[in-house]
């Protein structure tokens, strides 16, 4: 696992946003002081820490990649961008304290879609885990992953695309390259948003 927590959560999906789509809100995973509505948990359900070691049972095609894992005696469906094969890759986010609060998988089939952050949706900002959001419109200068200590990754179906404004950028405003072997860590929000960029192949900070 590389993200800080993660829950599963079984039963009907308890959020839909203004566009229709409708998600599993993620226990635990919200942004101080803000109220969202939580499932409840049910036998079914999975909880998931940083570092945390699963076996990989079957990858499933298609976007969003979904890969089938067991804990203990549990089996269960989670989000392939939340996991990684690279135990260094652990160790190094561990190391640079930039162990992912939330993540986000922007992707393409079709349209642009957000799988795991909506910004600014009706009631204020709210973290979800979607059922394939469209990403909402944002101001130049700002991004709608400006959340401190999310994560965002971008699929190869997306990463070459042509986008008006830089949705990830450093503390000088300049855009980063956009590459699916990226991670890209939110280190502020509000007035001055920025991102550090993570080389997962490399395992270093990229200007």
């Amino acid at each position: 696992m590389r993200i800080k927590q993660y829950s599963t959560l079984s039963g009907k999906p308890t959020m839909t946003d203004m566009y229709g789509g409708s998600g599993y809100v993620l226990k635990n995973l919200f942004p101080a002081g803000i109220e969202a509505p939580i499932a409840q948990p049910t036998e079914n359900d999975a909880s998931f820490s940083f570092g945390e070691s699963l076996k990989l049972i079957e990858k499933k095609d298609g976007l969003p990649t979904f890969w089938l894992v067991a804990k203990a005696q549990t089996n269960v469906w989670v989000p392939a961008y939340i996991l990684t094969a690279n135990k260094a890759e652990v160790a190094f986010l561990k190391d640079k304290n930039t162990i992912p609060e939330t993540m986000a998988f922007v992707y393409d089939d079709g349209n642009w879609k957000v799988w795991g952050v909506l910004i600014g949706g009706i009631g204020g900002t709210a973290v979800i885990d979607s059922h394939g959001i469209v990403m909402m419109d944002y101001r130049e200068g700002t991004s709608p992953f400006a959340l401190k200590g999310n994560a965002v990754v971008f699929d190869a179906s997306i990463a070459k695309a042509k986008w008006d404004k830089p949705p990830v950028f450093d503390e000088g405003k300049r855009a980063f390259q956009l590459s699916p072997a990226c991670l890209y860590y939110c280190v502020s929000e509000g007035d001055k948003p920025a991102f550090e960029c993570i080389d997962l192949a490399a395992l270093k900070l990229r200007k």
